[in-house]
């Protein structure tokens, strides 16, 4: 084919609803153990957080499905994400909802939930930023989970 003629169009594949997958969930699993976690400072309430804000922590609460929509309207939408819920109601998820690990595993999920457990990890009264400019929820999170039991 020579300069003067144009190239035949390419053709693509239209995508359908069967083809969009939804991403996978995280495969990371974590420790049901963690040497020291005695010694920690244990949360059970906000007003027990506020001395601890990017410290390592225990957190001992409720395990609970949450949906992270920005405007959770009708049904709410459960894809992996997770808090736990302290004794005064406030939730504290697992990892910022923009990092990968947020997206707990399926066997975790139905391990833990709507019990208690503990976890240790470090305790952020606010979540840190998605650093691509996404939207970043403003609650208490943990980040560098050390382990859930």
């Amino acid at each position: 084919m020579n300069d003067d003629q144009a190239s035949p169009p390419i053709k693509q594949k239209r995508q359908t609803p069967s083809d969009t997958k939804l991403p996978s969930g995280n495969e990371l699993v974590l420790p049901d153990i963690y040497d020291g976690a005695n010694a920690l400072p244990l949360i059970t309430k906000w007003k027990e957080a506020q001395a601890h804000d990017g410290k390592l922590v225990r957190i001992v609460g409720k395990y609970i499905e949450r949906d992270v929509r920005m405007k959770p309207i009708g049904t709410p939408r459960y894809v992996g994400h997770v808090s736990i819920a302290l004794a005064d109601d406030v939730r504290v998820s697992l990892f910022p909802v923009w990092q990968r690990e947020a997206h707990r595993p399926q066997a975790e999920i139905h391990r833990f939930k709507d019990k208690e457990v503990e976890v240790i990890g470090i305790f952020h009264h606010h979540s840190p930023r998605d650093p691509s400019g996404g939207a970043s929820p403003l609650g208490p999170c943990l980040t560098e989970i050390k382990a859930l039991y």
